[in-house]
């Protein structure tokens, strides 16, 4: 016996305990990334659609100008959103859902 436990990787519940935490772990993610676009889109509203900015994903905006500054900001901040896959159009369903009348708001 040289001290090496070849039966590691098959114990009972050590492949669960691994995959239970690589679930928590894949969740704890997804609720970041869920999190960061919702505080990402309430900034883009409040500090560009709000001021002016005209969007190129769809929104509508208040009258306004911005600085170079500021636009450049909301340059990077739309483009995020993009990323996220956030856009302010209106799409009508191409079928009628199977439980009511349906708007996707993509």
């Amino acid at each position: 016996s040289s001290g090496i436990n070849a039966e590691w990787p098959l114990r009972p519940g050590v492949l669960s305990k691994m995959s239970k935490l690589s679930v928590l772990i894949l969740l704890m993610v997804a609720m970041e990334l869920a999190i960061s676009s919702t505080r990402t889109l309430d900034k883009y509203r409040r500090k560009c659609l709000n001021k002016g900015f005209k969007s190129s994903i769809g929104c509508s905006s208040d009258k306004g100008k911005l600085r170079k500054g500021a636009l450049k900001k909301c340059e990077r901040l739309e483009r995020r959103l993009k990323k996220f896959g956030f856009s302010c159009s209106i799409s009508e369903p191409t079928e009628e859902p199977a439980f009511g009348y349906e708007v996707a708001l993509r």
